[in-house]
């Protein structure tokens, strides 16, 4: 008994030391470069020598019991399918992981879109990903659900679309339609941070209650905050001037029409 007290607090000192190296050293080394590849790398490398060295102690002290290892090792040959098939999930999601970190195709800080919403990556683990949504919740994707399902990488995107329609009620004359037209078109030609030359607007459609103009533009922002921040000014300017010269916007609404009959 007091031999396997011995390996398991040999096996926790190792495991606490080797990660306080990767912490002294390889996580300080980290911080300093620009590449967010290395970042991932760390946690990585704490989980690989956690289950090292607690294999290792298992080991031990199953020898130390008196069972033969080596007919161990031979029997997992045997018992090898079954348990494959019971870890089957760890071991697809481990191999996805290795397939994200080989590929890239997304590293920590960059913001997600997944079949569980909008997030930033915080974490790319053995086993799973782990990304914090705008609702400041932690959520934990496995791995392979990353690799083989449809995940959107905004942050890879050169530029953000911004695509929309402004109503204007049907009362609007042409002459003030065509003014709205000039004036979110002067708003996103002086805004620097939009795409010169790309922008559109134009008059879409009669709707149900609107008289529909059709905004497109692109935003080349990375940082999701700051893009929204763009987008927020944007909007000020066009309800402001749109104010300035009386052009109302629609809302939902139904004219009804009554007649008299003469009996």
């Amino acid at each position: 008994m007091s031999f396997i007290v011995y390996v398991f607090a040999i096996t926790l000192f190792l495991i606490k030391f080797c990660i306080g190296i990767i912490e002294q050293y390889l996580e300080a080394y980290a911080s300093k470069t620009e590449s967010k590849y290395d970042d991932q790398l760390i946690p990585l490398l704490k989980s690989l020598i956690k289950i090292i060295w607690t294999v290792i102690a298992i080991l031990l002290v199953l020898s130390n019991l008196g069972y033969n290892i080596n007919a161990l090792i031979a029997g997992l040959g045997i018992g090898g399918a079954a348990l494959a098939l019971a870890s089957k999930d760890i071991v697809e999601n481990f191999l996805y992981g290795i397939v994200i970190f080989v590929e890239k195709p997304f590293k920590l800080g960059d913001l997600l879109k997944t079949s569980d919403g909008l997030g930033t990556v915080l974490e790319i683990g053995i086993r799973s990903t782990r990304i914090m949504t705008f609702d400041n919740t932690i959520i934990v994707v496995p791995n392979r659900n990353l690799s083989s399902l449809a995940v959107e990488n905004i942050s890879k995107r050169n530029a953000r679309k911004d695509n929309f329609t402004i109503g204007l009620v049907y009362s609007t004359s042409i002459k003030k339609l065509d003014k709205a037209k000039k004036i979110v078109a002067n708003i996103l030609k002086s805004n620097k941070f939009i795409e010169k030359d790309t922008f559109l607007v134009s008059f879409e459609s009669f709707g149900d209650f609107s008289l529909n103009l059709r905004v497109i533009y692109w935003i080349p922002e990375e940082n999701y905050a700051k893009y929204l921040e763009i987008k927020n000014n944007i909007n000020i300017s066009i309800k402001k001037e749109f104010e300035k010269e009386k052009i109302e916007f629609a809302f939902p609404s139904q004219t009804v029409y009554l007649s008299k009959s003469n009996k």
